[in-house]
């Protein structure tokens, strides 16, 4: 009898741990499928065209005042730019076989010696 009742008792925890885990899954796990996961707004994409379209016109009226230029600040401006030097570049084909470097083979085929040699004719 006490055998009978901790099997039970297993099945029931089993089945409390297969039901948390089922609503657990349908609370968290499945994404809502009311609303579509990708959404292509004509307004949205219309409203960033014009937006951008209005940046540009307002980058066009804007006026640079080139005084700045012969400013005597920006005279003593020094440059800190260095030179980068050559870096030894990869291979020409990286996809070429290894040893070919990515050259070009050139194979010559002499049509007479592989027909003759196919036809098993001596010469």
């Amino acid at each position: 009898m006490l055998r009978s009742l901790k099997s039970k008792k297993n099945i029931f925890f089993g089945l409390m741990v297969a039901f948390l885990c089922f609503f657990a899954y349908q609370y968290w796990g499945r994404a809502d499928t009311s609303e579509p996961q990708l959404v292509s707004d004509k307004k949205l994409s219309e409203s960033v065209g014009n937006e951008t379209l209005q940046l540009l016109l307002e980058l066009k009226t804007l006026v640079l005042d080139e005084d700045i230029f012969t400013d005597k600040v920006f005279q003593n401006l020094k440059d800190f730019s260095m030179d980068l030097p050559l870096q030894p570049v990869g291979r020409n084909n990286p996809f070429a076989l290894i040893g070919t470097d990515g050259e070009y083979i050139s194979v010559n085929i002499n049509m007479e010696t592989a027909s003759s040699s196919e036809n098993g004719s001596s010469e």
